[in-house]
């Protein structure tokens, strides 16, 4: 698990970062954030950008490249067993 908050879309800052693609599914203005769902290989995920520093809107469909540092990831028991 990753915060959407800690998710950013595009190439990875560094060599070591977490990168997952992913397909766009929608986009929604909460506030002031865009909340973007993505459906990827693992499942949906959610990214949030502030509305201000979302300077590229994302269409559905459109395949995007995430990025998170390693240190922002935790990997949760899902109880099957």
């Amino acid at each position: 698990m990753v915060r959407p908050e800690q998710v950013s879309f595009g190439p990875p800052a560094h060599s070591s970062d977490v990168v997952l693609p992913g397909k766009v599914t929608s986009e929604i203005f909460v506030g002031d954030r865009l909340l973007t769902l993505v459906e990827t290989a693992f499942g949906p995920m959610k990214v949030v950008r502030a509305r201000r520093s979302a300077t590229m809107r994302l269409s559905p469909g459109a395949h995007v490249l995430m990025s998170w540092v390693p240190e922002d990831q935790q990997l949760l028991e899902t109880g099957d067993g």
